[in-house]
């Protein structure tokens, strides 16, 4: 590219991406969004909450995967894409273990308290 189309290019490039993602909030929004607003609604985009958990326990899995490496390794594509995997696999069977023992039994404590106090409020 050459100097002016290079500077254009930067210039506008943030401003008309901030634009075309106001359109399509909008668009969605009245109704007028289409196929993407039925894509976008779809429940495969509703976090959960071993998401959430998976969240936060991954900078410290990354880390300790990363710190316990005793070799260097050779940078490449299929490298980057197995630590992606091992990282997301690894997140998430930690996330999980850690919503057994943290999450679920205070799931069940809260239903307990809150169908124990609607069923005194019905009485």
């Amino acid at each position: 590219m050459s100097v002016a189309e290079s500077v254009t290019y930067n210039s506008l490039t943030r401003t008309a991406w901030s634009i075309g993602l106001g359109y399509l909030i909008l668009a969605c929004h009245s109704g007028r969004g289409g196929w993407i607003n039925e894509f976008l609604s779809g429940g495969v985009h509703t976090p959960s909450r071993m998401t959430y958990c998976a969240y936060l326990v991954h900078p410290v899995v990354m880390l300790s995967l990363t710190f316990s490496n005793l070799t260097l390794t050779k940078i490449s594509y299929l490298v980057y894409a197995y630590t992606f995997i091992m990282f997301l696999v690894c997140a998430y069977a930690v996330a999980f273990v850690f919503s057994l023992l943290f999450e679920a039994p205070f799931i069940n404590i809260d239903k307990l308290f809150i169908t124990g106090a609607m069923k005194k409020k019905k009485d």
